[in-house]
């Protein structure tokens, strides 16, 4: 059957589908009665079809004939065609209404008393895993019936109701509160019009659902499933409600389609349970759901929200390919085996906070939209030689729950304040990734992961497991005026919204109360600069003095970037940026340093030829003239000879010798005392220079090379 995408259009191809099977009164003659596989073991009275099993009367046990049946009132014509009653249609193939198709009709009450003879004729019977029967079939056979309620057992409620009811339709409500089902009892792609109450009903063997379609809502609060309880490609169009329920065995909800809200808050699944591609459009809440096998939500679309606060996942948990597009919590978690989360989607927040994770996390090439909060409980850090695995109390011996999560003394604030071993290779934090509190001790993965907002690891305990190959930090100030421009056009369309709002109400529209981009900006480099602080000092820690730089690099870059920070602080961040990469570089002080003794050799040259009015001829018939090799020279001296220029003049060229006189020629005029101060003052800001640019290369190889 298609998934339509509207309430109407999957009721339409319901019927098509059921017009298709053909359950019209010589089409019953072709569905065999007991059938699994090849083989058809018929029902208890050696009923081989559908037909022979509607001709037998339940009470007297006679098989009567068509005539009998019209004349019973049992077979009437749709459009020409006999049916029986009880598979009447409410309309015909043209959409003709029948009497059915009022549900206050008194032919309603005829047919219920069939349906109540039959239900209480059925008998159990030993059924495989799918519902097919091993023996004769003793089930009432209601498949493909079209019903106005729930079948009451005339004994009862805990009479146990033994029932195939595979594409049967209920036209209103249904009421099987507290109801007991049989083995078997099997719902494969019934319809339910109106709203389902299976609350506290028993299913003591498998309970089959696969493709059932409910058109109102579905409640299952505080059922029991004693076995498998099968709902792939169901279709939810209103709430679902399954609080408190309790499955024994497997539960499969696999590609089943959930359009309004959908509870789970405090259900039992003792088996595993598979949610594997189905779609949840409406909040979500699984809040205290125990799962002891394994829990498989791959590929699952959860476009509300989605509430795991609490929950226990004692087996394996898989969320590979999940999307999640409104908020989710898994706050108090506990995952005691594998958590994996692999290449999940996390359009809205996602809040991991005080989870419990005692076995491996994967949350590789995950992709968080928003704020992403895996806060740790406290910062514990792990002990040697303990064994991080998480035991629980078994069921009791009535199958209840036990409850109580059993762990190793002292393990529990272990699980809840960090990974034991983790990987996020390759996941994206689009906005803020907090780890707060969280103890990195064993293997931890960020190869290749994505920073793009605010990285937050306060008090958390990184250890040298922690791999960040190619992780990238620096996008979030790379891009923080983007990320300003952006939030102010998100606050300009939410005060556009608000007007719009006011207007349709006939209220004063509210004023606009924009934050400044200048604003916005300095808080966000304030907080970039303090998780800058934090991951060095955590590098420092680990001694991982590249990273521990290039932390640094970011923290500095980040406070200068505010405009409260001194505006000559920032003059001095941003020349030590480009003269040494904030200490990072080998290469540039040493180019720099380069570079400036030629510029200051030029200018000693020109200051020479200005002083003895000469002109400035850098190159003569002999090549460079010497003039300007000895301005070079006298450059290069003032680096390799710090302040020599307040030294003796002994030993210099008769040109240096008139530079630092400040005379004209050797015999010239003398220009006066403050000239010859000027110059070896400048010649002295050279040899500064040199000693810092020096300086900051020694720092670069010391942090290069580890060197203590």
């Amino acid at each position: 059957m298609t998934m339509a995408d509207t309430k109407d259009e999957r009721a339409r191809a319901w019927w098509a589908a059921w017009w298709e099977a053909d359950y019209s009164w010589a089409g019953l003659a072709r569905k065999p009665v007991g059938e699994n596989g090849r083989r058809v073991h018929g029902g208890l009275h050696g009923e081989r079809t559908l037909q022979d099993y509607w001709r037998r009367d339940p009470e007297t046990g006679a098989v009567r004939d068509d005539a009998s049946m019209r004349a019973a009132g049992e077979l009437v014509d749709c459009d020409g065609v006999p049916f029986h009653i009880v598979h009447l249609p409410p309309a015909t193939k043209a959409g003709a209404p029948t009497w059915k198709a009022d549900l206050g009709d008194s032919g309603w009450e005829k047919c219920e008393a069939l349906i109540a003879a039959r239900v209480a004729a059925g008998a159990e019977t030993a059924v495989d895993s799918w519902a097919d029967a091993h023996v004769p079939d003793g089930r009432a056979q209601l498949a493909g019936a079209v019903l106005r309620s729930a079948a009451a057992h005339p004994q009862g409620k805990q009479s146990p109701q033994h029932l195939e009811v595979s594409l049967t339709a209920w036209l209103g409500g249904v009421d099987y509160r507290e109801t007991l089902f049989g083995p078997g009892a099997r719902f494969h792609s019934a319809t339910f019009s109106g709203d389902a109450r299976f609350d506290s009903a028993t299913f003591s063997g498998s309970a089959r659902f696969e493709s059932a379609r409910f058109s109102g809502d579905a409640w299952f609060q505080s059922a029991t499933f004693s076995e498998d309880a099968r709902f792939e490609s169901a279709t939810f169009s209103g709430d679902a409600g399954f609080e408190s329920a309790s499955f024994s065995g497997y539960a499969g909800f696999e590609s089943s389609t959930f359009s309004g809200y959908v509870w789970f808050g405090s259900a039992t699944f003792w088996g595993d349970a598979s949610f594997a591609s189905a779609t949840l459009s409406g909040n979500v809440s699984f809040h205290s759901a125990a799962f002891w096998g394994a829990a498989v939500f791959d590929r699952a679309t959860i476009s509300g929200q989605a509430a795991f606060q609490s929950a226990m996942f004692s087996g394996y948990a898989r969320f590979e390919g999940a999307k999640f597009t409104g908020d989710v919590g898994f706050q108090s978690a506990t995952f005691s085996g594998v958590a994996l989360f692999q290449s999940a989607t996390f359009l809205a927040d996602a809040w991991f906070h005080w989870a419990a994770f005692a076995g491996y996390a994967g949350f590789d090439r995950c992709v968080f939209r928003s704020v992403a909060d895996f806060t740790g409980a406290a910062r514990t850090p792990r002990r040697e030689g303990s064994e991080q695995v998480l035991e629980f109390a078994p069921a009791t011996a009535e199958g209840g729950f036990a409850g109580a999560l059993k762990m190793p003394a002292g393990l529990e604030p272990i699980a809840r304040a960090g990974f034991q071993r983790c990987s996020f290779e390759r996941a994206i934090f689009h906005d803020t990734a907090n780890f707060s509190n969280r103890a990195f001790t064993a293997l931890a993965r960020f190869d290749s992961a994505e920073f793009r907002g605010v990285p937050i690891f306060h008090d958390a305990v990184i250890g040298q497991g922690v791999r960040l190959h190619l992780a990238k930090f620096d996008l979030p100030w790379r891009t923080a005026d983007a990320w300003a421009d952006a939030q102010i056009a998100d606050a300009r369309k939410a005060h556009r919204e608000m007007v719009t709002e006011a207007k349709a109400k006939n209220e004063d529209p509210p004023k606009a109360e924009l934050p400044s981009r200048q604003s916005l900006l300095d808080a966000r480099f304030a907080e970039l600069e303090l998780a800058f602080r934090t991951l060095k000092l955590a590098m420092e820690n680990i001694r991982d003095r590249d990273r521990e730089q290039t932390f640094y690099r970011y923290e500095l870059i980040c406070r200068r970037r505010q405009s409260t920070t001194f505006w000559g602080e920032r003059l001095f961040s941003q020349g030590y940026g480009l003269i040494a990469n904030y200490g990072g570089s080998l290469f540039r002080p040493i180019a720099t340093l380069a570079i400036l003794t030629v510029l200051f050799g030029l200018g000693y040259w020109a200051w020479a030829a200005a002083l003895q009015d000469r002109a400035l001829v850098l190159w003569g018939p002999g090549g460079v003239q010497n003039d300007a090799w000895d301005a070079l020279l006298f450059s290069a001296n003032n680096v390799f000879r710090p302040f020599n220029a307040w030294g003796a003049e002994a030993d210099q060229s008769a040109w240096l010798k008139a530079l630092l006189a400040a005379r004209t020629g050797e015999e010239g005029v003398v220009h006066g005392g403050g000239w010859r101060l000027a110059i070896r003052l400048v010649a002295t800001l050279q040899s500064l220079f040199a000693i810092v640019l020096a300086f900051l290369f020694a720092l670069a190889v010391r942090r290069r090379f580890q060197i203590s």
